[in-house]
């Protein structure tokens, strides 16, 4: 279906000249720039739309279900694993991708997916992902999930608040305490490799030795995880065909 196109353009003279077309028929409208200016602010200022959750690339929505897509940026963060806690610990780019069902406080997270993105590659539904690298996390495709535990009821009440919110459900979930559950597939050779200056770093589980290697780094390197053969633009077709 054609969506109706408008373009504005303000000419040297003062004028603004705004064009419509809606299914093949055009308009021309040709008014003064005080005039647009006034009649723009007036209508914006009373002009509502939902907030958009922070970090928040694309919604999608069915009779029954929302999909939330996210893009959050390289940063450093605080982890607590078992007994210990690391800080400044490096996160690479993330893409988030949440499923929310029902309405109200009955609203459910049913899929949550996370993947690493490089550092260049500029957001798209094509664009390279690669695997988690957390623990407490089932990256099974149409089962990714999340371990919340002590979590569950933060969640909860995350949901039920406004939509704006839902970029604080990946927030919560890097807030837990991480243990051994659910570890994903990484590799800690690559992770050696990518900072020898460690080499002697002390042993401990899988997600402890990956804080130890990220504490106080600039890099994430890709290589530790495996590229997956999805696409952000497979999980919007997906969704829509109600398989997601």
């Amino acid at each position: 279906m054609t969506k109706p196109t408008m373009n504005i353009v303000i000419n040297d003279n003062g004028s603004v000249e705004i064009t419509s077309d809606n299914k093949g028929v055009k308009s021309v409208k040709l008014v003064p720039l005080q005039y647009f200016l006034s009649t723009f602010a007036t209508n914006y200022a009373s002009f509502e739309t939902p907030i958009m959750p922070n970090f928040c690339r694309k919604i999608i929505k069915s009779s029954n279900a929302e999909l939330y897509l996210f893009e959050y940026p390289a940063t450093y963060r605080n982890f607590k694993y078992n007994g210990d806690e690391i800080n400044n610990v490096f996160c690479p780019r993330t893409i988030f991708v949440a499923k929310v069902i029902g309405e109200g406080v009955s609203k459910q997270l049913v899929k949550a997916c996370m993947w690493v993105a490089d550092s260049l590659t500029p957001f798209s539904l094509t664009m390279p992902l690669y695997g988690w690298y957390c623990n407490n996390y089932s990256p099974s495709f149409h089962g990714a999930s999340i371990c919340w535990g002590s979590g569950k009821s933060t969640l909860d009440r995350i949901l039920a608040s406004d939509p704006s919110t839902y970029g604080s459900i990946f927030n919560h979930y890097m807030s837990l305490t991480f243990n051994d559950h659910l570890q994903p597939q990484v590799s800690l050779t690559a992770f050696a490799n990518s900072f020898p200056h460690k080499k002697d770093i002390a042993r401990g589980d899988q997600m402890l030795q990956i804080l130890r290697y990220l504490e106080g780094e600039k890099i994430f390197p890709t290589n530790a995880t495996s590229k997956t053969p999805h696409t952000l633009a497979q999980i919007c077709a997906d969704f829509n065909s109600g398989t997601f």
